[in-house]
């Protein structure tokens, strides 16, 4: 866990970084979603970061865990934002499932 709000920013921003260059994951010169996805392991850390999101409603919440799970929350949505080409290959196979997750995400963040 980072120490401070500005390090679990940087954290969130170094993950953005790396997740959004295609070119680090793309061994065939031809970008796949499901390699990605599995490489990343943003599927995972979107679900972790939505049942931190969560104990925004609780009363006994740890700031801490909230805001780190805000800041590489919102930087997993915006990646995925970028990489989605809304082609039929994201529509029924591995991004979908990404967005699904995201999308509970952005629902806590937005209340």
């Amino acid at each position: 866990a980072a120490p401070s709000s500005k390090a679990r920013r940087y954290l969130a921003e170094a993950y953005l970084r790396l997740t959004e260059d295609e070119t680090i994951w793309d061994e065939t010169g031809h970008f796949e979603p499901s390699q990605w996805k599995e490489r990343t392991g943003i599927e995972n850390i979107l679900k972790t970061c939505g049942t931190y999101l969560v104990e925004l409603t609780s009363t006994s919440m740890v700031a801490s865990k909230i805001h780190g799970a805000a800041y590489l929350g919102a930087s997993c949505v915006r990646v995925l934002r970028k990489l989605w080409t809304n082609t039929a290959e994201d529509a029924a196979g591995e991004l979908r499932d990404c967005l699904i997750d995201a999308s509970s995400v952005v629902t806590i963040l937005g209340r």
